[in-house]
């Protein structure tokens, strides 16, 4: 009987990353955790909604972040932090 790594080890981390009030912006700030920047550029933003978890990715904290599409929510921080993303 054989195992593949997905049968045997299985990992998950979570955590939260910074968001724009109500998701509702081209940058990510909001007033609880302030703003968060572009890894590449500190100057920029890493776009709007799903901003903090492009940063994130970008930034080598992460491997991978889950969000939503509406109006470019992922396709906007995804070009900004020169990451890819799939929906």
């Amino acid at each position: 009987h054989t195992h593949s790594l997905s049968d045997t080890q299985t990992s998950w981390t979570s955590g939260k990353t910074n968001v724009p009030a109500g998701c509702l912006d081209m940058q990510t700030f909001n007033s609880v955790h302030g703003r968060t920047n572009n890894p590449y550029d500190l100057t920029r933003t890493p776009g709007g909604s799903s901003g903090g978890s492009a940063a994130a990715v970008a930034s080598g904290m992460v491997s991978m972040a889950i969000g939503s599409d509406l109006a470019g929510s992922l396709r906007l921080p995804a070009a900004f932090c020169s990451i890819a993303h799939t929906h």
